[in-house]
């Protein structure tokens, strides 16, 4: 029902589509068509992906310019960039619906009582706030964050945020937070990183599974390589990252399945220069499937660093450098460490 209605949302700015196959929709690109005067040249090399879950809603992709040009991402994207207002605010509307009933589940007795929530709201921390705009309050947060690498424009795209001494719960307080958010902008996850230096607990996580969550996934382009990283510093340091919050990753994870269903490039594991075992791991368990069969690189971290370190010291540079020796292992590699 909702694809239906997504549907005829697209159909209404982008015209007629020429072909389906399983959940996928070819329209003609308007970014081509704006190359040609605005007339339509009934390619039809724009495949729209309107498959509906609780993690978000499909995808688009332009085989003729969307390699080189801004025609590849989120459908929410697709919609910002040529929907008319009126449309926007109804595929809000369409998404927002859904998700609330997502929220629920009827079980077989058809009880009232029965109904639960199936999915939680996720909530920042008591105390948050934002760094961008509360400047003089974030003094000692920023001055951690520059000392990483971490610049005011990063700060305001990550949405990074603090706590000072304001809040209830002092496990909270003397922290830097980094938000995660879905496709649709909504809060999934957070991570507070003290910057005092002086509690025993550096890190600081909600009660929610990591397991269950896919890492800023709004901010991800399943049509170009993914890597995966440990934590949120390493995401914040490189590109087109998604932070694993460990070292792990099994066929359990929420993670695990979204990069099944959405990948379209490759999949690289950048790790810390001390999880070389964990690599292996994640390597092997992907290659078995034969979904990620031939597209699994592993990233060599020089010793002594992780990726956060080497954006402090080299900046984006560095990370690019590193991130271009990705390579395939052989079977003498996988072999090496049991």
């Amino acid at each position: 029902m909702e694809e239906e209605r997504i549907i005829s949302l697209l159909v209404s700015f982008l015209g007629e589509y020429s072909k389906q196959c399983g959940e996928w929709y070819s329209f003609n690109c308007p970014r081509c068509a704006e190359e040609q005067m605005g007339m339509a040249d009934d390619k039809y090399n724009l495949e729209v992906n309107v498959n509906l879950d609780e993690r978000g809603c499909g995808g688009f992709h332009c085989w003729k310019c969307g390699d080189t040009d801004d025609m590849r991402g989120s459908l929410t994207k697709l919609f910002r960039l040529y929907a008319p207002q009126h449309i926007i605010d109804e595929f809000r509307t369409i998404i927002t619906e859904y998700r609330e009933t997502l929220k629920y589940t009827l079980f077989k007795d058809g009880n009232d009582d029965d109904i639960q929530p199936l999915i939680e709201e996720m909530y920042l921390p008591d105390g948050f706030k934002p760094i961008a705009g509360n400047e003089k309050e974030a003094k000692k947060a920023i001055e951690y964050l520059n000392y990483r690498g971490i610049n005011e424009k990063v700060i305001a795209d990550f949405n990074l945020g603090f706590i000072a001494d304001f809040s209830k719960d002092n496990t909270l307080k003397n922290r830097v937070f980094i938000p995660s958010y879905d496709m649709f902008n909504n809060l999934t996850y957070w991570v507070g990183r003290d910057y005092t230096g002086k509690n025993k607990q550096k890190v600081k996580n909600p009660k929610w599974s990591k397991t269950e969550i896919v890492f800023n996934e709004g901010r991800i382009n399943w049509y170009e390589p993914v890597t995966l990283v440990e934590g949120p510093f390493d995401h914040i340091a490189t590109p087109n990252s998604i932070p694993l919050l460990g070292k792990t990753l099994t066929d359990e994870y929420v993670l695990y399945e979204t990069l099944k269903r959405r990948l379209r490039s490759e999949i690289r594991i950048f790790l810390d220069d001390d999880a070389i075992k964990n690599t292996y791991t994640i390597y092997k368990t992907l290659e078995k499937d034969e979904v990620f069969k031939g597209r699994v690189e592993v990233v060599d971290t020089p010793d002594g660093y992780d990726p956060a370190l080497l954006y402090q010291e080299y900046g984006y540079k560095g990370i690019l450098d590193v991130l271009c020796s990705s390579h395939r292992l052989n079977e003498y590699d996988l072999n090496r460490i049991k």
